[in-house]
């Protein structure tokens, strides 16, 4: 059984985000915190949603907090997810 983790902190060391990805059910878990640590999001969402090319990928609201915020790693820092938790375009 292969399970990814991915977990994401600020610098002031709170979490940014954190997600786990289970290859034997095809299931993400995605979390998602603010800088002053209020909750962003969360998801629990198949891996075909998590498709950059797939149609439930740009309406599904639960995962739009967790696009904008790889949005702006990818601007501000130039952070590239793995494939198996990233939501942008190649």
């Amino acid at each position: 059984m292969k399970v990814s983790s991915l977990l994401l902190q600020y610098p002031d060391g709170k979490p940014l985000s954190t997600a786990q990805f289970d290859a034997a059910s095809g299931k993400t878990q995605w979390k998602g915190w603010n800088s002053d640590g209020s909750p962003l999001g969360q998801a629990d969402v198949s891996s075909t949603s998590l498709s950059p090319s797939s149609a439930d990928n740009s309406s599904d609201p639960r995962l739009a907090p967790w696009k904008a915020q790889q949005e702006s790693l990818e601007q501000q820092i130039g952070l590239s997810l793995p494939p198996e938790f990233n939501l942008l375009p190649k």
